[in-house]
């Protein structure tokens, strides 16, 4: 490979670019991680909502709805948050590139809107399969210790 080990790439990053090689493509990373916070726990708070006054969910437990609720969340996250992890990718991946708004325009023109979605499916499981966790996690936890 181009990097030898961890340090190797370290010395090449700073001497090529300085403080800055560490940070490539960080302004999409941010993006990414503010917008799929808040789309999981607005998600989450409409869909167990929607379970909870359900007559269809009145056998099932309160966390038995949080893992439905979770992984149903992290589904409709994944959809809406691809494009920002392809951009976020390929920003770090090709500083030259020119940043987010030129990766964005030149996926588009190379891929279409299709290139926005690279990824999804395994990136649908990680995401429905930590919401599930966490959700899940919490609504147990909440029942086991009256919170």
């Amino acid at each position: 490979g181009e990097y030898e080990s961890a340090l190797h790439t370290m010395t090449e990053v700073w001497n090529k670019d300085g403080w800055s090689g560490f940070y490539s493509g960080i302004s999409a990373n941010v993006a990414r991680g503010a917008l799929i916070t808040s789309v999981e726990l607005a998600t989450y708070d409409a869909i167990i909502g929607v379970l909870e006054s359900s007559p269809f969910s009145a056998d099932l437990s309160a966390t038995s709805n949080a893992v439905v609720a979770g992984f149903l969340s992290g589904i409709f996250t994944a959809l809406v948050v691809s494009p920002f992890d392809v951009v976020k990718s390929r920003s770090m991946a090709n500083p030259e590139a020119g940043g987010v708004v030129q990766t964005s325009v030149s996926l588009f023109r190379t891929e279409g809107v299709k290139g926005f979605f690279n990824g999804l499916a395994p990136s649908m499981a990680r995401i429905a399969g930590f919401a599930v966790v966490l959700f899940g996690a919490k609504s147990y936890l909440e029942q086991v210790f009256g919170i």
